[in-house]
């Protein structure tokens, strides 16, 4: 019954759990709702965070040392796992059609990629479907004329959208990089940027690959002549004929031991071919210190003389073009005296072999030469297909050290005015020493601080020094000890009259002497880089001239199509803003009255916060400026403010 209290205590026990229990299960809700939104913020941190390092990933893959082919695979597919797509492509342009062409995919089925590998597409279409489409297709909804993609292929495939980007390296179209997905998604902005930055990335990575590469296939090329050259003028097959020659000497003068010696330079030499047990001479001998060598030279006859070990000893010299280039010297058995009719055989024998020996060095110089010119035919293109002077110097610090056999080069670029020089380039080569290996790219040096540069360029002519050299000054001794050097050839940069750098070429293996015809291939090679340098100067003084030209076109044309001297002006102000960039632009008129400057039109600039300034007052620049009448460059004001200018 109502009234029963019992019934009221259990109906009202009743109402209250289950008040409870709808609240329990209202927190319930809110806290499972909660923990969901939780866990999507969790999962799109990580998300977010995966794809940061995937990104840093990819730029570390593209900054390591792979083939291209390696490379875009790898990028490819860390970019497929980072944004969470099926698998993709990469296509790059073909210089010569302009047409893509696939090199690199992942994760799609081998039919599909055989059928794609060559889109009927171009370089030009694919970046206006990009700017057009913002590089995405869904397959169920596009049709065949409107995607260029061949929807169909991809639908049969099992995919059903797709996201590209364009690979770019300095606004030019290198390739294309797309993405595939089996499921119909709608990529979001911050998608399609990541997928851009990816591909700009990869666009300066394969720039740099498709760079690499040709100096790979130049230097293999420059080897492989040097090779062929090296085999062709070879000195083995003139052992081998003076081992035979050698040979048949024994028959007229008698010898236990013999040898053929090289004069190097005038007081050192080298031996080319020895007989008998052991060589009457070291392998690299000194006239200082083999005194009958020394004489035979001098008196340029043959010289007959005991030896140490009381032995009879012929010295005989090797005469070509009236000039002493060798010796042969001969040791006979302690039974037997070389005679006079002996040393007449064994000078004509020298005679002969001297002439073997000038007609091979004549054979070898003519193959260097030819070395020289295919070098310096392949560094004359290279230097005239670009008119940037930032990579022109590094591409001749690298030929100058390659051709002239130099283990590192620099170049030195000339401020006359400041006397200073400033490393402009640098190249180390594979046998470079650690300390070589430094870099000093944008060091300023005094001319004071280099006597040895600033000597070149004064003379404006070659200078080499050596470690080794005696009278070598004490400067520079320390200057080429510091740089782990142990010889160095200076070669002045001249344009014209002008000396604008200079060029250095180390050599830390040996101190060696650069030869003449080095020094006229490495002369050669700086004068073709001066013109570029020039060419590469007058082309930016005409895109400068012709961009003052543009400025004073835009500031005429404002001119005349305004009555209103204040929009003349203001046009006028912005035209020049848009010139110089990131520039503040105030054109201020003296007002005769007031005898003060007023500020009439600009960008960047407050006109209400610009007060009139009097031109009785030294007001600043602007007021200088207005009294005597000349321009004024400030390089950094607030330092001039310090100062108290």
């Amino acid at each position: 019954p109502l009234g029963d209290p019992a019934y009221l205590v259990s109906a009202a026990l009743i109402i209250l759990v289950g008040l409870t229990t709808g609240r329990l299960r209202d927190l319930a809700a809110r806290a499972e709702r909660e923990l969901s939104e939780r866990e999507k913020a969790e999962a799109a941190q990580q998300r977010r965070h995966m794809e940061l390092t995937t990104l840093h990933a990819i730029s570390q893959t593209l900054a390591s040392p792979l083939e291209l082919d390696d490379l875009l695979h790898e990028a490819l597919t860390r970019t497929i796992q980072a944004m969470g797509f099926t698998g993709g492509l990469i296509y790059l342009v073909d210089e010569r059609t302009g047409r893509l062409t696939l090199t690199s995919h992942s994760g799609l089925p081998a039919p599909l990629v055989e059928q794609v590998a060559d889109p009927d597409i171009d370089a030009a279409t694919c970046a206006a479907l990009y700017s057009q489409g913002q590089g995405q297709r869904h397959f169920e909804t596009c049709s065949e004329d409107d995607c260029h993609l061949r929807p169909a292929l991809f639908r049969e495939a099992g995919l059903r959208s797709c996201l590209w980007a364009l690979l770019i390296s300095q606004n030019d179209v290198l390739g294309v990089i797309a993405l595939f997905d089996s499921a119909s998604r709608s990529v979001s902005g911050w998608e399609h940027a990541l997928l851009a930055s990816i591909g700009r990335q990869i666009g300066m990575a394969v720039e740099r690959a498709i760079l690499f590469q040709n100096i790979v296939q130049e230097r293999e090329a420059a080897r492989i002549l040097l090779h062929t050259a090296r085999i062709l003028s070879s000195t083995l097959q003139i052992d081998k004929l003076l081992d035979r020659a050698l040979d048949e000497l024994r028959r007229l003068v008698p010898y236990d031991d013999a040898a053929i010696g090289i004069l190097q330079q005038e007081q050192c030499g080298w031996v080319i071919t020895a007989r008998g047990e052991t060589s009457p001479l070291p392998r690299e001998f000194s006239l200082s210190k083999h005194p009958h060598i020394r004489r035979v030279v001098r008196e340029r006859e043959p010289v007959i003389a005991p030896d140490e070990r009381g032995r009879s000893r012929l010295g005989v010299p090797l005469i070509a073009k009236d000039k002493v280039i060798g010796v042969l010297l001969l040791t006979a058995p302690r039974t037997h005296v070389h005679d006079r009719r002996q040393a007449h055989l064994a000078l004509t024998f020298a005679h002969q072999v001297a002439m073997a020996i000038e007609n091979s060095r004549l054979y070898e110089q003519t193959r260097a030469q030819l070395h020289e010119v295919t070098l310096l035919h392949s560094v004359t293109a290279a230097l005239s297909s670009t008119l940037d002077a930032d990579q022109l110097l590094p591409y001749v610090a690298h030929s100058l050290c390659e051709m002239l056999n130099g283990t590192r080069a620099e170049v030195y670029r000339l401020n006359r005015q400041a006397e200073v020089v400033v490393i402009a380039a640098e190249y180390a080569a594979s046998a470079a020493t650690e300390r070589e290996r430094q870099r000093h790219l944008g060091e300023v040096h005094l001319l004071d601080d280099l006597p040895a540069v600033a000597e070149a360029l004064a003379r404006r002519r070659p200078l080499h020094f050596r470690l080794t050299d005696p009278d070598l000054a004490p400067a520079l001794r320390e200057w080429l000890t510091s740089r782990d050097a142990q010889a160095v050839l200076l070669l002045p940069l001249e344009l014209g009259e002008r000396v604008i750098g200079c060029a250095l070429v180390w050599d830390s293996q040996t101190a060696r002497s650069f030869t003449d015809g080095e020094v006229a291939t490495g002369q050669t090679l700086l004068h073709q880089a001066a013109t570029a340098l020039e060419n590469a100067r007058l082309f930016a003084e005409s895109r400068r001239q012709l961009r003052e030209l543009q400025l004073l076109h835009d500031v005429s044309w404002a001119a005349s199509t305004s009555l209103r001297l204040e929009e003349t002006m203001q046009a006028a102000v912005e035209a020049l803003a848009a010139e110089l960039q990131d520039t503040s632009v105030a054109l201020m008129l003296v007002d005769q009255e007031s005898e003060t400057l007023r500020l009439v039109a600009g960008v960047g600039v407050a006109g209400e916060k610009v007060r009139p300034l009097h031109l009785r007052r030294d007001e600043g620049i602007a007021v200088w400026v207005a009294r005597h009448g000349r321009p004024l460059l400030i390089p950094d004001v607030q330092a001039g403010h310090r100062r108290g200018s």
